[in-house]
Formats: structure tokens, sequence, C-alpha cells
């Protein structure tokens, strides 16, 4: 139990050195994203409230099916050609957006961005690529 609430102090503390609302935060990435993942969704018959929540599966929905939908958005963004090479620029891009008037922010949160690629090094799928990349991404960002 001790462990329980030492880990979740530390979470917390993190979360809050850096300074970052979590719901706020997503709200502005999802913002971002929507124009690109409103096509994806349609791609893969998905409906818009299952397709807002990017991060999560909602009940009934396949985590396949919802990697496929995030490597789409990657693809459409410029982040993953069709070869599956990933380009970092897009991310920049994002970030710069979401994180603007905050320079260290935008410094730390692209160097999650950079850290993330390794979660991603020799796969070929872009299902998985989508998964893995985002994953690694909002794990570094709130944890």
């Amino acid at each position: 139990m001790k462990f329980i609430v030492a880990v979740t102090c530390l979470l917390a503390a993190t979360t809050a050195v850096r300074g970052l609302d979590q719901d706020a935060v997503i709200a502005k990435y999802m913002e971002y994203l929507m124009p690109n993942v409103k096509p994806c969704a349609d791609e893969f018959h998905m409906t818009e409230d299952q397709a807002k929540n990017i991060q999560q599966a909602a009940d009934g929905m396949d985590l396949k099916q919802l990697g496929c939908l995030k490597g789409c958005v990657m693809k459409r963004m410029g982040m993953l050609t069709g070869n599956n090479e990933f380009h970092l620029e897009p991310v920049y891009t994002m970030i710069e957006s979401v994180h603007t008037g905050n320079d260290a922010e935008i410094q730390d949160v692209k160097k999650i961005a950079e850290e993330c690629i390794s979660s991603i090094q020799g796969e070929p799928d872009e299902c998985n690529i989508g998964t893995k990349y985002s994953d690694c991404y909002i794990q570094k960002l709130f944890n």
C-alpha cells in the first residue's frame, strides 16, 4: 500500500513539475488532430465518439483498429510515409502548436518525440507503429 501511495505521489509530482494539465493538453492535441482523425475514422468505419478517444479503446473497439487509425492519422500528417519512414517535422509542428508560448515545455516534449522513435524501430506494420509511438509519447508526456 505504501508503494502505491509513493508511486502516485511521484507521478503527481512529475506532472506538476512539468506543469501539464493532462485533460487540457489531451484536448489541445485532439483539437489539432481532429481534421486528420475524422477522415481516418470514416475509412475504418468508426464513430466520432470512438475516434475522439484515440488513446483509449472504447468498449467493444478493436485495439488493432485503433492502432490502424493512429497510423492513418500519422500518414495524413506526413509523420509516416507509405514505406513506414518516420518524419519528426510534423510532430514538431504539432508540439509547437499545442504547447505554444512555453519554449521550455516545447523543448522537453520534442525530446520525448525523439526518444519514442526507438519504440518503432524495425516495425513494418503501420498499425503497430501507430500504437507503439503514440503509447510511448503519452506515457513519457504524463509520467
